[in-house]
Order: C-alpha cells, then structure tokens, then sequence
C-alpha cells in the first residue's frame, strides 16, 4: 500500500515504527489497507476476534469498557501515529474492549495472517512487537504510579493539557470531552472531577459547559503540574 507524504511523516514520528528492521516495516506498511470511520463508529467490540494490528493516521480512537448493567467507561483516546490492537494478535484472545472513532478517522490495518507470518518466520519480529508491548506497560505502570502518589488536582491538570496539546478533541478552542471520560481517565470519582472543575471556575482557571471546556488560564494548569514534581 503506498502511503502520502504526510502519512508516512506520521508513522515515521513514532519512535516504536521508527525503530523497526526496514524489512519488518515495510512488511507491514505493504500489507495495510486503509479503513475510514465516521464519527462514532465503532472499529472493533470487546469480544471480537483479532482481525489485525492498527495504526491511527488521522482522528482519536475511544478505548472503552462497560461494565455488565451498561456502564460505560473512557480508558484512553489513541492520538495519530498510534499503533494498537497487539495484545490479542499476541494471546489470539478476543478484543478486551470497544473501540470508537471520535471525529473522521483513518486506520491502517495490517491483517492478522500477515502478524503471524512475521511472528513465526522472523525472530527480530518476535523482538519488537515484545517491545511494541513493554512499551505499552511501562506506560501502564507509571499512570499506576501517578494515581497513587499524585494529587488530583495535578493528575486532573496534566490530562486537560495532554488532550488539548493534541488538539484532535478541541472545537473552537474548547476540550471536547466529560467529566464521566475525565475522571475515569484519571483513575477518579465523577463527583470529585466535578467538585474540582467548579472550583477552577470560580477561580477563572477553566469555564464550563455541557461536555466541554475551555482553558482560561494555562499557566494555573501547568503550575498545579509542577508542583506535583
């Protein structure tokens, strides 16, 4: 599959990609096909079989769980350059959650039959898509780490300044995103999150309104982050 200018300067910035034996990425840039959603599709149900490795090249993917009386909950939106979908290519287990597009998305995927060609034939392959996964705990550990020792207030600031940085969840200036989603992406209560918004609001840090919010004073944001240090 050939890839634009402007996509191929995506996969290229992420460091993982980046990395791989040239041969390894061309096998799985050639044997990706684009798949275009809409806003609010869904690209794969937990319980689903794996029907290959994802990368994002434009929007946000929603990774999210529900508990059994339907409760959903937001446990990470996936930027571009992203790649994803690995655990259940690696334990052929089914997804182990939902994943919803935010916005026009584009995802290339690269079949299952083509991962495991790879797996089986090329011992370097083996090692990187180990990598692929270390990299995905230590990511996991250190959010674990900074749910335990970091405050609220500053685990509440660094999510708002992540999701605005990257700019895919932003309209018209506003953060496009929940209290619900907030507070489960840090590892909180709603009510807390809630408690805590208000509070910046009065004090012209953030002003508010239903699913959204703008920044008002960033400096306050990243001080409340940098105290945490």
């Amino acid at each position: 599959m050939e890839l634009s200018p402007d996509e191929a300067n995506l996969l290229a910035s992420n460091e993982w990609f980046a990395n791989l034996p040239t041969a390894v990425a061309d096998t799985l840039v050639q044997a990706g096909r684009r798949r275009h959603l809409k806003d609010g599709e869904l690209l794969h149900a937990r319980g689903d079989p794996a029907q290959g490795l994802y990368v994002l090249l434009q929007g946000f993917i929603r990774i999210c769980g529900a508990s059994e009386h339907g409760r959903e909950a937001t446990l990470i939106f996936i930027e571009p350059g992203t790649w994803f979908g690995e655990i259940a290519l690696i334990d052929k287990q089914p997804r182990t959650h939902d994943a919803w597009a935010v916005g026009s998305c584009t995802v290339l995927i690269v079949p299952s039959a083509t991962i495991q060609l790879l797996l089986q034939n090329d011992p370097q392959a083996s090692l990187c898509f180990a990598g692929l996964i270390a990299r995905k705990l230590r990511a996991a550990m250190l959010w674990i780490e900074d749910m335990n020792l970091l405050p609220l207030n500053s685990r509440l600031a660094q999510k708002i300044l992540d999701l605005h940085s990257r700019g895919a969840l932003v309209e018209n200036g506003e953060l496009m995103v929940s209290q619900d989603d907030l507070a489960t992406l840090i590892g909180a209560s709603r009510q807390s999150i809630n408690r805590e918004l208000k509070l910046w609001a009065t004090q012209n840090v953030v002003s508010l309104s239903y699913g959204k919010l703008r920044i008002l004073d960033v400096h306050a944001l990243r001080a409340l982050v940098l105290a945490a240090k």
